[in-house]
């Protein structure tokens, strides 16, 4: 209904490394029924959170 809000969520594959740029296309029913939205952004490399068994100790 006119001037209701709404919400898009995106998302964006982090196992891909380095920079990324993506337009998004909104239609809708509105006056202007289509809206492109750029996104951009930087992955850096993650950390592994696993535990590694040291050669030291039992654990």
């Amino acid at each position: 209904m006119p001037g209701e809000k709404g919400e898009i969520k995106v998302s964006y594959d982090t196992k891909r490394i380095g920079g990324f740029s993506k337009a998004i296309t909104i239609f809708s029913n509105a006056k202007n029924n289509r809206k492109v939205i750029k996104i951009k952004g930087y992955v850096n490399k993650g950390i592994s959170l696993q535990r590694q068994k040291s050669i030291l100790s039992d654990s």
